[in-house]
């Protein structure tokens, strides 16, 4: 069962973020497109082994619950990416609010993975 909902939850990350990153040309993707499957792939596992099942069974998984909740969480993601901007060529801060508000921001991601990664294990500790 644990091998099927990682599967189904890899798929619906991987035809997701695959949607969403060829949506938004426009914006500069690299490092972000990883972070945003990672943490959609980590999401929609968590909330999916954890939800009440719903939705049509394939290989012992309810895979319609996990593509609601990998599109609702994708839509939330993408609300989240700014507008791509012009250019403009400023000097970057090393220290001062930008920093310290980007510091926070990247360890909140980090923590938030690590904490979804915990649930997908209490979920089949228990």
């Amino acid at each position: 069962m644990f091998l099927a909902a990682l599967f189904v939850a890899l798929v619906v990350a991987l035809v997701l973020t695959a949607i969403f990153g060829a949506g938004f040309r426009r914006h500069r993707w690299g490092a972000p497109l990883v972070l945003f499957f990672l943490v959609l792939f980590l999401a929609t596992l968590a909330i999916g082994v954890w939800v009440e099942p719903f939705g049509p069974v394939l290989w012992g998984v309810p895979w319609l619950a996990f593509a609601f909740i990998g599109v609702v969480l994708a839509l939330l993601l993408a609300a989240l990416i700014p507008p791509p901007a012009r250019p403009v060529r400023l000097p970057a801060p090393e220290s001062g609010p930008v920093a310290v508000a980007a510091g926070v921001f990247n360890a909140f991601v980090w923590i938030a993975l690590i904490v979804l990664l915990f649930a997908v294990i209490a979920r089949y500790a228990w």
